[in-house]
């Protein structure tokens, strides 16, 4: 994800300046994320998140969680919004590039901000916490049938990601290929 963001403000930045960009392979990144992020990552994020609030729940990392899980909607209507936008541009429709410009920095500040804070103080703080027995009661309660480890469900991640997984979809082979992966 960081790859697609870091991805993202460099065409948000020649948008500033004015330069040409390809608008397909911001609908791609969006789509990606929309389709991979929206419907599997986080919502298996949320499984996490709600069975450590049901069995563990430090105050503290609760706070956060709860932080998270709201960000999870309101990144998704962002996704949406802006993947929306982008089609309007790729059909030729007029936006308002300043509007367009504003839409693409409120989706990178927000999903930045998630990304660090998930990743600086809620993950670790999981780690720390959860217990073997607690990832084998959350694996249980994911949607994948043969996943009986955190190793198993990292493979499966691996696996099945259409970006950057081991096979990648036809439509992001363009994607892959411009962000040099």
């Amino acid at each position: 994800m960081t790859t697609l963001l870091k991805f993202l403000k460099a065409k948000l930045e020649d948008l500033r300046q004015d330069r040409s960009i390809r608008y397909d392979l911001i609908k791609d990144i969006v789509e990606y994320l929309h389709e991979y992020a929206d419907k599997h990552h986080h919502p298996c994020e949320d499984i996490i998140y709600s069975y450590y609030l049901e069995h563990r729940k430090d105050e503290k990392v609760a706070d956060g969680v709860h932080k998270l899980a709201e960000q999870h909607i309101k990144i998704s209507a962002l996704t949406e919004h802006l993947c929306d936008m982008t089609e309007m541009i790729l059909m030729d429709a007029v936006v308002p590039q300043q509007q367009y410009i504003d839409a693409l920095d409120e989706f990178l500040e927000i999903q930045t901000n998630h990304l660090n804070y998930e990743e600086d103080h809620i993950l670790p703080a999981l780690r720390e916490e959860l217990t073997d027995a607690d990832w084998q009661a959350i694996i249980a309660l994911l949607p994948y049938d043969g996943i009986d480890d955190v190793d198993s469900l990292k493979e499966l991640a691996r696996k099945s990601d259409p970006l950057f997984g081991d096979n990648v979809q036809e439509r992001y082979q363009s994607l892959r290929e411009n962000l040099g992966a």
